[in-house]
């Protein structure tokens, strides 16, 4: 599957336009991997991508990413594939050197994911609420004081400390939940839990339940822009149409500030837009596909990237036995560890087995003399 997904990469035709979408993904310590997918033909109006509707391009590991190493690597795939006419990313600043491009012929037009943008747009207007910041800290305390008691399935979900603002949703729903139980004794979850114990250990949601329903249509606004723009794209007219869409949603001060950024940003991006031209900019297929290679990895995801991950283009589409062959006429298992070699010379896993080796060294096994023959002896 190596072979496949390293002939998938190469196989790619020469051929401008399009859109590039491009992440970085980490899983351990410091190494990244530049991922670029192109998306040639999307599906019509109402239809979110699917993986069958990106292309690989690239799949680069790497210990640092700055802003010259990811220029030399956009114009390496331009002269490979050719310059796209969009690229699509997050808000990293050393994701947008696509000038060094122009030397190609032209400099494509930069679009931010929404996700990335309203989740920053979010942590704007929390970190401003000195009440999301007493009830983090008290939300923090709650999962260790419910393990181990008749409330354990009261527990929070764990509270993502890296990209926490971009995962908000199943945190926000659970308080709302309980503060619903809270409200409700006589609920069937609430049988075998004692009021005084409801209230000794749940009791503080009661003190945000003005907050709970703000932060909550926060959270709705988000997810409806997410799948609006993830179905629809962005056309000519995208501004009324989203706000078609987002109509009535909005009525607290916070969400209604979040609609208008989207709207600020919707307007910009309309502007860059040929007549007729719809695009796509979410980068959430890119991500959907790296949950696929996850679960692949199974309990090593925690481990650090290995050579598996050249097996990550082959999830994008069924693997037929025609490709099969085609790519193992084409690439040789030389050309497999060629290429680990140039972007893995040092896994994480192998780094570790060093250190254990160097720190417990295994005893030279003594060797046995050997028995003098006969003949010899005489």
């Amino acid at each position: 599957m190596q072979r496949v997904g390293l002939g998938r990469m190469r196989k790619a035709k020469r051929k401008a336009g399009g859109t590039w979408l491009v992440d970085h993904t980490n899983q351990i310590g410091k190494e990244k991997v530049l991922t670029v997918l192109r998306v040639r033909s999307s599906p019509p109006p109402g239809v979110a991508l699917r993986h069958h509707d990106v292309e690989p391009l690239a799949v680069i590991p790497g210990m640092e990413w700055k802003r010259e190493d990811v220029a030399k690597a956009y114009q390496q795939l331009a002269e490979l594939y050719g310059t796209p006419d969009s690229v699509v990313m997050d808000g990293a600043v050393e994701l947008r050197e696509v000038d060094c491009l122009a030397k190609l012929g032209k400099t494509p037009r930069v679009f931010r994911d929404p996700k990335h943008f309203l989740a920053n747009k979010l942590e704007a207007l929390l970190k401003r609420d000195s009440n999301w910041e007493a009830f983090t800290q008290k939300l923090g305390r709650s999962r260790s004081a419910l393990q181990q008691t008749e409330l354990a399935h009261f527990i929070p979900p764990p509270f993502k400390m890296k990209a926490r603002f971009m995962n908000l949703q199943p945190t926000i729903h659970w308080s709302a939940t309980v503060l619903w139980h809270l409200n409700h004794p006589k609920s069937t979850s609430r049988q075998e839990v004692s009021v005084e114990r409801m209230e000794e250990k749940l009791g503080w949601l009661r003190d945000f339940a003005t907050n709970i329903p703000q932060w909550q249509e926060c959270q709705k606004v988000i997810s409806m822009t997410l799948t609006f723009l993830n179905q629809q794209g962005i056309s000519p007219g995208v501004v009324k149409e989203y706000r078609r869409a987002i109509a009535g949603i909005a009525k607290s001060p916070a969400s209604q500030q979040l609609v208008s950024d989207t709207e600020a940003l919707l307007c910009e991006y309309e502007k860059k837009l040929q007549p007729n031209e719809r695009l796509r900019i979410s980068t959430e297929i890119l991500e959907s596909s790296f949950s696929c290679y996850k679960q692949l990895e199974q309990q090593h995801s925690k481990s650090g990237f290995t050579s598996l991950i050249l097996v990550f283009p082959t999830l994008l589409r069924t693997t037929t036995a025609r490709e099969v062959t085609a790519c193992f006429a084409k690439i040789k298992v030389s050309d497999v560890k060629a290429w680990v070699k140039e972007h893995l010379p040092k896994t994480l896993a192998s780094q570790r087995q060093r250190m254990f080796r160097e720190a417990n060294p295994k005893p030279k096994a003594k060797t046995k003399k050997r028995a003098t023959p006969l003949s010899q002896a005489a």
